[in-house]
């Protein structure tokens, strides 16, 4: 048991880490916000798509390609988009917020959370593969 919670640790504190170290720097005010407009900007536009990149061409895909998996992520995904949907249908009654709300649901933050947990416990074989299924 102790064994288990050792790797969720280890795995789930370095985004934590990260994510307090930014809030500790936007607090102390060591940044303003169109210097963080442009950070943000830089690493989802830049480093972001390279890093997806980088990993699924280091992956070893022939060794992990998993045709059931990459089908039931794919129905997963239209699942979640079509409940996604509907939900922003019948609770927003303004039709031009209805988009915006849908996505916000669909969008969460696994590529900024999701990938590094899955490359602290699988190593480059699970990211590569992760990788490849968000790089639409």
């Amino acid at each position: 048991m102790l064994n288990h919670m050792l790797v969720a640790v280890n795995a789930v504190l370095p985004s934590f880490l990260i994510i307090a170290l930014g809030l500790y720097i936007r607090r102390r005010g060591k940044l303003d916000d169109k210097s963080l407009g442009k950070f943000n900007s830089i690493a989802f536009r830049v480093f972001l798509p390279f890093q997806i990149f980088k990993n699924v061409y280091d992956a070893p895909i022939g060794e992990t390609f998993d045709l059931k998996l990459i089908v039931f992520v794919a129905l997963g995904l239209l699942l979640a988009g079509g409940l996604a949907l509907l939900t922003a249908i019948l609770t927003e009654p303004r039709l031009d917020r209805r988009g915006v709300m849908a996505q916000g649901m669909f969008r969460g933050n696994y590529v900024l959370l999701g990938i590094p947990l899955i490359e602290s416990l699988f190593g480059a074989a699970g990211v590569g593969l992760a990788s490849l299924m968000i790089s639409d």
